[in-house]
């Protein structure tokens, strides 16, 4: 209590044990603002009622009330599966404005953990993958992929090319990961070190993302050829429940002053729209004046089954739009486009994805404004940890055509 001193008996106070509940003031909703009182009321009912509650495990229990052959509304022979979560964020308290007094149980929905990072908008680095990543990712040649996990923590990949058009893509690569222990989510654990290695040219592909604080984030990418130093860039993330910073330093030599600094920022404003901004400032003693700034705007506009993707650098000339269109749960459509008016150039794209999960096919297909058209099929061997890879690729205009088959051992 306060203002009652503990200090010479050497224990805390009694209600120090209860913790808090942050929700204790939580007003409910309009629709169960006489629950309280109603619940005082008595219920009467005529004839016999048995009531019995089974408990099927640890998150189920079956409920059934045969009730009494009663002329009366609702009087019937009802019964249910209940889904019991583990635990509430206090004794007895499921969900808040929830009245479950008459039932005994817990509503289904509150064994659901509620993501609270739900609507974080992302940056606009990644504003128009969800669409890219429905594109398809033609390869030539023969391609064989094995991934082996080493324990709970560490995988091991194998993957041969062999390819014809560009030499430079064939050959053997080596790919570790690793992921650690520290679990924010189901699908978020850290850290996580992912590294390729090609033996023939020497090249080094390396990352390392790691989560130090629940709102911040961190990742280092860094690429090597032929040992020297390619590339390397840092980020700092910090997220919040509608909006989220990431600060980008990529490429920097203090000997020749060089360098670049990306600062993103989006926001969700209403529902699950977003805007936002990207400055990018690089440096280089080349540059006329020392260095160049770029200024980039985003915005999202996102429904159930839709998705807008906008962003532009006004300043350039340049613009790019991509949208997504989930007509069912196996098909969606996309389009993508992008206008560089400095360079007089655009290309637009549109495809699908075609997913039948219980056969195990994955269809993708595109076509663009210059006439290519590529495709790419996936074909899971259940029960064997095999999935088949066809892919196609025409340029209808300059006549090439490449074809790829491929193979991956999970």
């Amino acid at each position: 209590g306060a203002g009652t001193d503990d200090s010479q008996s050497g224990s805390a106070p009694i209600l120090a044990a209860v913790p808090e509940d942050k929700y204790a003031l939580n007003p409910g909703t309009n629709e169960t603002l006489h629950n309280k009182v109603k619940d005082l009321f008595p219920t009467p009912f005529d004839g016999g009622k048995l009531v019995v509650n089974k408990p099927l495990s640890n998150h189920f229990q079956q409920s059934g009330a045969p009730m009494s052959a009663s002329p009366a509304a609702g009087d019937s022979t009802t019964g249910g599966v209940t889904l019991v979560p583990k635990s509430s964020s206090s004794p007895g308290q499921v969900g808040a404005g929830t009245d479950d007094s008459q039932s005994g149980s817990a509503p289904i929905l509150a064994a659901v953990p509620e993501d609270k990072y739900a609507l974080n908008p992302g940056t606009n680095e990644t504003l128009h993958n969800k669409v890219k990543d429905l594109f398809p990712t033609p390869f030539d040649g023969g391609k064989l992929v094995v991934n082996k996990p080493l324990s709970n923590h560490f995988q091991a990949s194998h993957t041969v090319v062999m390819s014809s058009i560009d030499p430079s893509q064939s050959g053997y690569k080596y790919g570790i990961t690793f992921v650690g222990t520290k679990k924010y989510s189901e699908s978020e654990v850290y850290p996580i070190l992912l590294g390729e290695f090609s033996p023939a040219g020497g090249d080094l592909n390396g990352q390392i993302i790691h989560q130090p604080a629940e709102q911040w984030r961190v990742k280092l990418v860094s690429q090597l050829k032929q040992g020297k130093n390619l590339a390397t860039q840092l980020t700092n993330e910090f997220r919040w429940p509608k909006a989220n910073l990431a600060v980008t330093v990529a490429n920097v030599d203090l000997e020749h002053r060089s360098g670049t600094v990306v600062a993103d920022y989006m926001h969700t404003v209403f529902g699950r729209h977003a805007v936002g901004g990207m400055a990018i400032v690089g440096c280089n003693p080349r540059i006329p004046g020392g260095y160049n700034a770029v200024l980039g705007l985003g915005a999202r506009l996102a429904g159930d089954k839709w998705q807008l993707n906008l962003s532009a650098t006004p300043l350039h000339g340049s613009f790019h739009a991509s949208y997504l269109r989930k007509l069912t749960n196996e098909l969606q459509l996309v389009s993508d486009w992008e206008v560089d008016l400095s360079q007089r150039a655009s290309l637009g794209n549109i495809g699908y994805q075609w997913e039948m999960p219980k056969s195990g096919f994955t269809f993708k297909a595109r076509i663009d404004t210059e006439w290519v058209v590529a495709a790419t099929m996936e074909k899971k061997l259940a029960p064997f940890p095999f999935t088949f890879a066809l892919s196609g690729l025409a340029h209808q205009v300059k006549h090439q055509y490449r074809f790829g088959i491929g193979l991956v051992f999970q």
